[in-house]
């Protein structure tokens, strides 16, 4: 909002600071509390004390290649100049805010639809996928308990059939050695039995 009256333009400084302060009280309160547009603490970055008519002819001298002559100036133009600038500055933000908001509203809210769906897709496949992960796991576990298993049971039954092996061979060279004994023994009654039957 702009303060532009052009007889407190022309005020003495003294007086200019105070109606320069009521203006401020003035125009706060209708942002705050008429329009309601604004709060109390923004509502001074709001408020614009200049005077379009300096600027206009300013800019007008500007474009046709005149020299700004600094003595012919009013008094206090290059702080209102100043602040006109500032002015158009925030109000060319505003009013390109402004135009984003209603240009790319509409796409920014089907935007964050599309976000929130593909994110909802997203966490049930994370969570699908965390589960199939679990039982997996779960199901390695097992195989590795299964084949630990298996393992000590082979190793246990392997420790069995070596000493089934080595007590048979044991059990086979003990009759083995008895029977080779025996046989033996006997040879001495063979061979005696032998020589009678051979005729002198």
């Amino acid at each position: 909002m702009a303060a532009s009256e052009p007889e407190f333009l022309n005020e003495p400084n003294t007086e200019q600071s105070e109606v320069r302060k009521q203006h401020m009280e003035r125009t706060t309160a209708f942002l705050v509390d008429e329009l309601k547009v604004v709060g109390s603490g923004q509502a001074g970055q709001r408020i614009f004390f200049v005077s379009a008519k300096e600027a206009l002819h300013q800019r007008l001298g500007e474009a046709k290649g005149v020299p700004v002559n600094s003595a012919g100036l009013p008094e206090g133009f290059t702080s209102r100049y100043f602040e006109f600038q500032d002015f158009e500055r925030k109000f060319e933000e505003c009013i390109s805010k402004t135009a984003v908001i209603t240009k790319f509203d509409q796409h920014t809210r089907r935007g964050k639809t599309i976000v929130s769906e593909v994110g909802h897709c997203v966490g049930g496949v994370m969570e699908r996928a965390a589960e199939l992960r679990s039982e997996r796991l779960r199901l390695r576990d097992d195989l590795w308990a299964r084949l630990d298993h298996t393992e000590r049971e082979l190793h246990d039954l392997t420790s069995q059939m070596k000493e089934k092996i080595c007590s048979i061979v044991e059990d086979v060279e003990r009759r083995v050695s008895n029977a080779l004994n025996e046989e033996i023994r006997r040879l001495s009654v063979l061979v005696d039995e032998f020589s009678r039957a051979l005729p002198p």
